[in-house]
């Protein structure tokens, strides 16, 4: 095989593998997509949970610096209400309904 046959496989390569990309880019959800829809469950999930982080946040100023030691109950029931309403699981449950991923 001569040195033009090579790179004119090459070429013809780069340019299938090029095409290939954009139409995987097209076909995958869109990292900033992603992101907005993760915020958008955060949020919800805040909403739920608002009267574990209010107390949360009521215990750490009331204690400084010694939030570690004294809130260590709001921290936990705060934990466990955001965990419960908003996890990977939830998120892929979500992108599988709006239809953004295709389960395996």
């Amino acid at each position: 095989m001569s040195e033009q046959d090579r790179s004119i496989i090459a070429a013809k390569q780069e340019k299938f593998d090029a095409k290939q990309d954009a139409r995987d880019s097209r076909l995958s959800l869109r990292k900033t997509n992603e992101e907005v829809i993760r915020i958008t469950l955060r949020n919800e999930a805040g909403e739920k949970c608002k009267d574990y982080l209010s107390a949360m946040g009521k215990c750490a100023q009331e204690n400084g610096l010694m939030v570690v030691f004294k809130c260590r109950a709001q921290n936990k029931a705060m934990s466990d209400c955001m965990d419960l309403h908003y996890n990977e699981k939830i998120v892929e449950e979500h992108l599988l309904k709006k239809g953004y991923l295709i389960k395996k």
